[in-house]
């Protein structure tokens, strides 16, 4: 069902399924609705994804088009499904800040140095879920998986504007931001502050942020790249 009608309804023609990274080893659930809407016979529209699994879902699109965040997803996809297969960047880099009030958040860094001058504040935003290369037991204690407490805002519509100025507001806050969160990496960069990209178990962060760097789309020169967090807390360790 999709809006409480079956994907075989005549009132819609084409399916257009959002960006992310729902296509990988570590979730079904996106596959199995686009099998449907295959099996459906309608033509579908794959968004900006990372896709490096679910061969089956990519051999059963007889029309449409698949975009792909990231050259390892492209040649995936293009070895398993006869439709168009293009690269495109995350769409989130297209979040125009001058929209909706988002340009007021970068100033929000200064302000809150001014009220609280001491020290560096540094956010360490890493997942606790199946794209974690580390056991929650290694993680840091103030440990906080933002996307995770941002979800709790709600996932209806009228909600996604409150979750984006919170998400954004609080990576703005902090002189500098760990993650191994593409999109908690990518929202501190719209903020232009520095940020530690630590990657994810499949390779995530690289293959997506790297283009997007290389074609000037966010600034290249705030983003630090770890293998793994104990590859960060090696560098950062006091001389």
């Amino acid at each position: 069902m999709l809006n409480g009608r079956p994907l075989d309804s005549p009132s819609f023609d084409v399916l257009i399924y959002g960006g992310g990274g729902n296509l990988v080893p570590n979730y079904d659930g996106a596959a199995q609705f686009l099998k449907k809407a295959a099996a459906a016979g309608k033509p579908v529209v794959i968004l900006p994804h990372t896709i490096r699994s679910h061969p089956d879902l990519l051999g059963a699109l007889t029309s449409g088009i698949v975009f792909c965040r990231d050259r390892a997803s492209c040649d995936f996809a293009s070895s398993h499904t006869g439709i168009p297969v293009h690269f495109a960047a995350d769409m989130a880099t297209a979040v125009d800040m001058t929209q909706f009030g988002l340009n007021s958040i970068a100033p929000l860094r200064s302000a809150a140095r001014s009220a609280c001058p001491q020290g560096a504040y540094v956010l360490k935003a890493l997942r606790m879920d199946s794209e974690s290369q580390h056991q929650a037991s290694s993680l840091p204690p103030d440990n906080v998986d933002l996307s995770v407490v941002v979800d709790a805002v709600g996932s209806v519509k009228s909600s996604i504007l409150t979750q984006a100025s919170l998400f954004l507001s609080t990576l703005s806050l902090f002189d500098s931001v760990v993650s191994d969160r593409l999109h908690v990496v990518i929202g501190r960069l719209l903020t232009k502050g520095p940020v530690h990209a630590i990657e994810n178990n499949y390779g995530k962060l690289n293959a997506v942020l790297r283009p997007i760097l290389e074609r000037g789309l966010l600034p290249s020169d705030l983003v630090t790249f770890h293998s793994d967090y104990a590859g960060y807390l090696t560098a950062h360790q006091p001389a």
